[in-house]
């Protein structure tokens, strides 16, 4: 059996299909033709199940109650496949209507093609155990139908729009790269005693589901509950939290209260990644003298590069900042010689004054970036920089990637004057080559590991390549604490709640802590003993230690302490040790993207005791008092958890997000 790491989970789909033509029918309803690429591989997997593949709404369309729904069979061509459906705007307190044909144009990009495979789906006996084996969490109480599927239960909340938005605003949700994101900025939960579906309505909810290696199937044809709309399968890996969006529709002439969705569970396919090297895919660049991937050391591959002029010409310092382009990999691997173009620059000016006025100066022919000149438009070149660039190289890096005269970067240090940490400019920076589709490598020295630079959703880790399938499938959970070590007592306490935390979610966790001493240091090696993902958000402070091994990580100078917070946004969960003043200012900020919808609301633990009793009584007491004088939201009464055990805190979990087999309370 392969390891986790070397998998990816997915359901067989195709990318998203675009509108071809619109037809309106009437103010809120349109006839629309869709067409969709074919991949040879999702053809061949459909061979003999055409029947069993279905149109599947985008997201963000459904949650802004437009209904897209086939009215005619999935048309096959040799490349293409296409279908005609209708369109209708079904959430009437939504500013949808009025603007729906300015709304769905030629070329938008509405939904995919997903095939469920009736051998693939799990019987009713088969999803039972998975929920019992927790290899999947569903909504609470569990109830599973004669033909295997589960029943959804939304939570008891709605979502309604912020502000209203007008057309061009939902042109944006609809179309731009981070429309979803503005959507969940808009989109605001208002908790009720029961859903009311009203005759003719529609209405957005949610419910809470982990999918982990399998996938589910709405069924969106049942009008007994209300209808659901076409966003009809949950994928693996992103289906995964509290606030998983279910759309009703009521077409009756009664009212439908507390709504429901029944979902067939599928497993998904398993996909081996193919291995990566830091100058591309697994056989990239000829043979190379290390074929098995356990062999593989990009480390000390590069470092023959690092090797050469210019880096080892002249001292790099704070005015000489190497670089260097490798113009052809692959022509340099196959040759075993490294074969670069590149100068180094020395200011001759010694005082600081001068070599900082040089620096800014630098786009006459001293510019190490002149380089860039000397590589041929569409070539797609490799550049090696002694530092990660500074504002006036990224100048010329992004003008290059917009030319493809390059394809990726490779540095060695963060900083001259910051050593391991990059500036939240730098960030920025990291976001540019990212959207400029430029590969960011670090050939760190520090632990002797070439890591790429890789996004999980808005926030980007150096992740060695053997983890960055695995980063990408872990439920993360945040752990806080003090730079001083815990007891034994703690120690042990600490540990068997994250191994009951791995046992909860089927083992698909990691952590992700401060990289600090302590307690941080200590959650870290039981997270790498129970073999889970570690990675640390590590900031430039007098009691950083960056000396153990990582699995995944991002540096931060002291000036960016408060941007650094945002990359703990990747975890579902936050749990907080015993912890100082840093950690109490982390508590803070954690509460507040809570209640600003920064970031999911879900289950907040505090755990440990001391000589005096739970440590963290007296803030217990404190939120109590702020919820009740409705200076903050009421669920600080109910998401917090004090406590130092750990069976208290898993069932904790179970209630709060109301999964597993138990009755809803």
């Amino acid at each position: 059996m392969s390891s986790p790491m070397s998998i990816r989970y997915e359901a067989p789909q195709t990318e998203d299909g675009w509108v071809v033509s619109v037809e309106r029918v009437t103010e809120r309803q349109l006839n629309v033709e869709i067409v969709f690429d074919l991949p040879e591989g999702f053809r061949e997997r459909c061979a003999g199940l055409w029947e069993h593949v279905r149109f599947v709404t985008r997201s963000r369309i459904a949650r802004l109650g437009i209904d897209i729904r086939p009215s005619s069979p999935l048309t096959i061509g040799q490349r293409t496949a296409s279908l005609k459906a209708t369109v209708e705007a079904v959430v009437q307190s939504y500013p949808v209507k009025q603007h729906l044909s300015q709304l769905i144009l030629q070329r938008l990009a509405v939904g995919r093609l997903v095939l469920c495979d009736p051998a693939m789906r799990l019987s009713g006996d088969a999803v039972y155990q998975a929920v019992a084996d927790h290899l999947l969490q569903l909504p609470a109480p569990l109830s599973i139908d004669a033909e295997g599927r589960v029943t959804l239960s939304p939570h008891r909340c709605v979502y309604e729009l912020a502000s209203s938005l007008d057309e061009d605003g939902l042109l944006g949700i609809l179309t731009r790269e981070d429309g979803k994101t503005i959507l969940d900025r808009m989109q605001t939960r208002r908790e009720v005693d029961h859903i009311l579906l009203k005759p003719g309505d529609g209405v957005i909810t949610s419910c809470t589901v982990f999918l982990h290696t399998h996938f589910a199937l709405l069924d969106a044809r049942s009008e007994m509950h209300g209808q659901h709309l076409g966003a009809t399968i949950l994928d693996p890996v992103t289906t995964r939290g509290t606030r998983i969006f279910l759309e009703f529709a009521n077409h009756s002439q009664q009212l439908i209260v507390n709504p429901e969705v029944l979902a067939s569970v599928y497993a998904a396919d398993e996909i081996r990644f193919t291995p990566r090297r830091w100058f591309g895919w697994a056989g990239e660049g000829g043979p190379g003298p290390d074929q098995n991937p356990g062999d593989w050391n990009d480390f000390r591959e590069l470092a023959q590069y690092f090797r050469l002029e210019p880096f080892d010409q002249l001292r790099p310092s704070y005015d000489n900042r190497p670089a260097a382009v490798i113009t052809d990999v692959k022509a340099a691997r196959a040759s075993g010689k490294p074969q670069l173009i590149g100068r180094s620059t020395e200011t001759p000016q010694k005082d600081m004054l001068s070599a900082h006025r040089a620096v800014l100066k630098r786009t006459d022919a001293s510019s190490s970036m002149k380089v860039l000149e000397e590589v041929a438009a569409g070539s797609r070149a490799t550049v090696l920089l002694e530092y990660f660039p500074n504002h006036i190289e990224h100048l010329f890096l992004c003008q290059a990637a917009l030319d493809h005269r390059i394809e990726r970067i490779v540095f060695r240090k963060a900083s001259f004057e910051h050593g391991a940490f990059l500036s939240a400019r730098d960030h920025g920076r990291l976001a540019d080559y990212e959207s400029f589709g430029v590969e960011v490598m670090w050939w760190n020295e520090l632990f002797e590991e070439t890591a790429m630079h890789v996004y999980r959703g808005a926030r980007g880790f150096w992740v060695p390549f053997r983890n960055i399938e695995a980063l990408k499938a872990s439920l993360v959970f945040a752990i806080y604490g003090s730079t001083v070590p815990l007891s034994e007592k703690q120690f042990e306490s600490l540990k068997t709640l994250l191994e009951k935390l791995q046992s909860l979610f089927g083992g698909h966790v990691a952590f992700l802590t401060g990289g600090g001493p302590g307690a941080m240091r200590q959650a870290a090696d039981i997270a790498e003993r129970l073999g889970l993902l570690v990675g640390c958000n590590f900031l430039e402070i007098v009691d950083q230690d960056m000396q153990h091994a990582v699995q995944f990580f991002q540096t931060f100078q002291g000036t960016a302490r408060h941007f650094r917070q945002r990359w703990f946004d990747i975890a579902s969960f936050h749990v907080f040790c015993i912890g100082g003043v840093g950690t109490m200012e982390e508590i803070g900020l954690t509460l507040t993207d809570m209640k600003l919808g920064v970031i999911e609301r879900g289950p907040l633990v505090f755990f440990g005791s001391s000589e005096h009793g739970h440590y963290w009584d007296d803030l217990k007491r404190q939120l109590d008092e702020i919820a009740q004088s409705h200076r903050g939201p009421a669920w600080l009464e109910t998401h917090v958890l004090i406590t130092d055990d750990p069976d208290e805190v898993i069932a904790f979990y179970e209630r709060i997000l109301e999964i597993g087999v138990q009755h809803r309370q």
